[in-house]
């Protein structure tokens, strides 16, 4: 437990310090040269923290409190739309009168992609895609230097076996 002295350091500030970048340096500063799980009161009290007035560590604090706040608000906002999405999914998808229902070979190309293993390179000029190296947002991604298969705008792409129970898609 670390008890802040009054009127000298805010604990919310104090908090926010150490979620900071430079916080979590210095943790990190402790932590290298072995595996060690924690810190040791001896390593705490060496750190070096910035320290405005206690007015300004509390004007900082609310105003990283109030940023929390509004993000963990939109954040249940933006699953509440999620969920309203996916119930207009169902609804909207759901074949009414007047619908053909056709099976997806009658209206879609496939094409199998081929073995890429040996041509991996951090070189490359393509990107993987496949069952390992599917990433939403582009963040995690291997390259090849040879162009097994040209992926287009609005193509899906679909990991055709067991593995992932057909759940990985991309689009």
């Amino acid at each position: 437990i670390i008890r802040t002295i009054r009127n000298s350091l805010n604990p919310i500030f104090l908090n926010f310090f150490l979620l900071s970048k430079t916080g979590q340096n210095q943790i990190d500063s402790f932590k290298s040269g072995g595996n060690r799980q924690g810190l040791n009161i001896g390593q705490i009290i060496r750190f070096q923290i910035p320290l405005p007035t206690i007015t300004e560590q509390t004007a900082i604090a609310t105003a990283l409190s109030d940023a929390d706040a509004l993000i963990n608000n939109l954040e249940k906002l933006i699953a509440k739309k999620r969920n309203i999405k996916q119930g207009a999914m169902q609804k909207l998808l759901q074949p009414k009168e007047g619908w053909e229902v056709k099976k997806l070979g009658e209206i879609c190309e496939f094409f199998n992609g081929d073995a890429h293993e040996q041509s991996i390179s951090e070189n490359g000029n393509y990107i993987v895609i496949n069952s390992k190296f599917i990433s939403t947002n582009g963040e995690v991604f291997k390259l090849s230097f040879e162009n097994h298969f040209s992926l287009n705008k609005n193509y899906i792409k679909m990991v055709m076996n067991n593995i992932l129970n057909g759940k990985a898609l991309a689009k």
